[in-house]
């Protein structure tokens, strides 16, 4: 996929897995856009020449990635005197589901994502669409942000699923 949608895909779930989870406004906008920026990172620097590279596109490799991301964000806040330790705990995994969102849409691209790295370099693809499809872009930015908005509706009240 595109790196605008990825970066906004990010963005989307990480925020909606927040909300959906209680947390805080935020922790919804710290874990969106952390998501929104790890998903860059991962595009830029997971990639050699046309490539992607095994360790930044499977889940042992961005799972690595965030536990050592929030621990070196953990050490450093400390460091300067901010005690943040409770709430980064609470946005790790919103911020990991959107990171995870990354392998979710590069499995619909012809390259696929190494599901089993380590273990396997075998690449897996759900579908074999070039990662520019303007269709797949579109939808896929199109279903997270209905998601996002859903959910973001759900939690301020404009929504009630359950008033009769």
């Amino acid at each position: 996929m595109k790196i605008s949608t990825h970066v906004l895909v990010g963005f989307c779930v990480a925020s909606s897995a927040s909300l959906a989870l209680g947390l805080s406004y935020m922790h919804m906008v710290f874990s969106g856009a952390l998501s929104a920026v790890m998903n860059w990172a991962i595009d830029k620097l997971g990639h050699k020449g046309f490539r992607r590279s095994p360790f930044m596109h499977s889940p042992f490799g961005l799972t690595i990635l965030c536990v050592v991301l929030f621990i070196s964000l953990y050490v450093a806040l400390e460091l300067i005197g901010l005690n943040c330790g409770s709430f980064l705990i609470a946005t790790f995994f919103p911020t990991y589901l959107g990171v995870l969102s990354h392998l979710l849409l590069d499995a619909f691209t012809a390259n696929g994502i190494y599901l089993r790295y380590p273990i396997s370099k075998k690449r897996t693809s759900v579908l074999k669409a070039r990662y520019d499809n303007p269709w797949l872009n579109a939808l896929a930015i199109i279903t997270f942000l209905t998601l996002f908005v859903f959910v973001l509706g759900l939690r301020m009240g404009i929504l009630n699923l359950f008033d009769h």
